[in-house]
């Protein structure tokens, strides 16, 4: 029976496995390539992990990987440009180069400012400790007085003859050569190392199907009517394959994508490659001219705005049922010099709008940058009078989440105590007594049974064991445990039930934002892994409380923690003051108007 390898860092799977497989190199090979690498300013373990997926997403064989890393080398080496065999520099000049001009430059120090920080920058090239070709090139930007300039110019000549010095094509042509056997060996010993414990991880699965596919298509030719494949754009090159072998065998097939919207070629996904891809199938094309989602005013000024850079592809029209407010897009200019000027700027022209338009504050949300700038904003609100909430984390700390997340816990592995106990104080511990009464019964266990399983009868407990967390996906987990201990239910003794109720759904949400980033990037969704997820996001309190709904108050949000469709009005913030105030309205009748910006002056 095989397992599935989880992962939280990446799509090659198991990332965790493989750094360490690779602290397990050959000490000797391994210190080669790291001298290599910080010759070339490069970090050696995540070149060569990136380099992996690359290699896995593409499903190529070693030879054919080998062979696409020296002609990678060979074409960026010529793109540098010819070396010149006359230059017999190395990275060993650097410093004694630099020790002779920074003792010319002390000499003559002139005490300004510049001059200070070009000795500065120079005493760094000149002190002991290993060089790099980044820093060489680096040296004609070290710019001390005018006057003093001519000094420079041992390093300045330095510094333009890097890109052909024989030596730096020496050491880019080994460290691709290097580098592509360390990804080779890296993941050999990464198939030998799941070989031996029986796992799999997402590649794999994807390797096999696609072996399947080709090999065999009458196994799975039955199973297939309709291949629908969403956010094509984020295809990389094997699943493709596999597309592309499932559209052979599908009766209908339906892809849908937009290369704009291809947001994971660290990933190893390739947009353009898939537009070669979409561009040269036959078939009927289908481009969607209509937005139904949004008011046209805006859909109006977002095809004005992104048509000079995407084309007129992006000027599409909106559903009959969203028609144009009166203003879609408005662009305020802050006055003030510093950042809270700005903010009071702003919430000026909030309280004006709300006053002027009689708008409600439940409508409106702030997006910022950080968790901090949400809280400066919010504070500048509330001074001023208008109503502000924002998500705070903690969800995990509120007891309906405590009890979840424990439950969860206790799911990935059942002699977790320290779960269990957790789970049963948050559920069934009086705040009154000084000692719960589980505490004895645990202990009388412990003292029959060392090895016991924690409060294996205890009713809520033998409730989430029974639950089958090996067939479900980890949302339809949390869901099953929030049944099992009939969370539903006990909330309404703890107290501020509808509160309680959407802190429920914003942990089963968060399971299922889980999921669903796995599924987007290749990695399987695991109990375990959700743990990990989870409390990661409580130490960046990213885990928010769920704010009540239907409350009249400004909302304040990070950029990352909300897209701006939930609300009517939506303010993207951001304190930089440039250009002119004006007023951006898209004209219900296609053309454009400017008008001055209210909160000018």
């Amino acid at each position: 029976r095989m397992s599935i390898v989880g992962d939280e860092d990446g799509p090659e799977g198991g990332a965790p496995h493989l750094r360490e497989l690779l602290a397990e190199r050959p000490p000797r090979r391994w210190m080669e390539l790291t001298a290599l690498a910080e010759r070339l300013n490069l970090d050696p373990a995540k070149e060569v992990l990136d380099l992996l997926v690359v290699k896995r997403s593409n499903a190529m064989g070693d030879a054919a990987f080998q062979a696409s890393m020296k002609a990678s080398a060979k074409e960026w080496l010529a793109i540098i440009g010819k070396p010149d065999q006359s230059l017999k520099t190395n990275l060993d000049d650097v410093r004694p180069i630099a020790a002779a001009v920074l003792a010319e430059l002390v000499k003559r120090n002139d005490g300004k400012k510049n001059t200070g920080d070009a000795i500065d920058a120079v005493r760094r090239l000149a002190n002991p400790g290993p060089s790099k070709w980044y820093t060489a090139a680096k040296a004609d930007k070290i710019k001390p007085a005018k006057s003093l300039e001519p000094l420079m110019k041992p390093l300045y000549d330095l510094a333009t003859a890097v890109r052909v010095i024989p030596a730096f094509h020496a050491d880019l042509k080994e460290w691709y050569e290097r580098a592509a056997d360390a990804v080779c060996e890296l993941q050999k010993t990464y198939a030998d190392f799941k070989a031996e414990r029986g796992q799999l991880d997402f590649v794999d699965l994807e390797e096999r199907f696609l072996e399947l596919l080709r090999t065999r298509p009458a196994a799975v030719a039955g199973e297939i009517d309709y291949l629908a494949v969403d956010e094509f754009q984020d295809t990389n090159p094997i699943q493709l394959a596999i597309f592309k072998q499932l559209a052979m065998i599908a009766r209908e097939v339906l892809w849908v994508g937009d290369r704009k919207q291809a947001i994971y070629g660290f990933r190893g996904t390739d947009a353009e490659l898939v537009a070669r891809v979409w561009e040269s199938t036959k078939g009927e094309r289908k481009p969607l001219q209509v937005n139904y989602r949004s008011q046209a005013g805006l859909v109006r000024a977002v095809g004005e705005f992104f048509a000079p850079v995407y084309g007129d592809e992006v000027r599409v029209g909106a559903a009959d049922r969203n028609p144009p407010e009166d203003r879609a897009v408005e662009r305020w200019v802050l006055d003030g010099s510093t950042k809270e000027e700005r903010i009071a700027s702003l919430v000026a022209g909030l309280r004006r709008m709300l006053v002027d338009d009689g708008g409600r504050k439940g409508d409106i949300a702030i997006l910022v940058r950080s968790n901090a700038r949400a809280a400066e904003v919010a504070d500048a609100l509330a001074a001023a009078g208008v109503d502000a909430v924002l998500p705070r984390g903690g969800l995990l700390s509120t007891r309906e989440g405590g009890a979840v997340h424990a439950a969860i816990r206790l799911l990935v592995d059942r002699a977790d105590g320290v779960a269990a106990a957790e789970l049963l104080h948050l559920l069934e511990t009086d705040p009154a007594e000084a000692t719960p009464t589980w505490f004895a019964t645990r202990r009388d266990e412990r003292e029959r049974d060392k090895k016991a399983v924690p409060f294996s009868d205890h009713p809520p407990l033998a409730a989430v064991s029974r639950i089958p967390a090996a067939t479900l996906p980890p949302s339809a987990s949390v869901r099953a445990i929030q049944s099992a201990l009939y969370l539903p239910g006990r909330i309404a003794g703890w107290g501020s039930p509808e509160r309680r109720a959407a802190n429920l759904d914003a942990i089963a949400n968060l399971a299922l934002a889980y999921e669903e980033d796995c599924a987007r990037s290749g990695r399987a969704s695991t109990l375990a892994g959700l743990v990990a997820h989870l409390d990661e996001l409580a130490e960046d309190e990213g885990d928010a409380i769920a704010l009540p709904a239907g409350i009249d108050a400004v909302q304040v949000l990070t950029y990352h923690s909300a897209k701006g469709l939930e609300w009517p009005i939506v303010v993207c913030l951001d304190l930089e003051k440039t250009g002119d105030p004006r007023l951006f309205t898209p004209d219900p009748e296609g053309g454009d108007t400017a008008a001055d910006d209210p909160l000018a002056g």
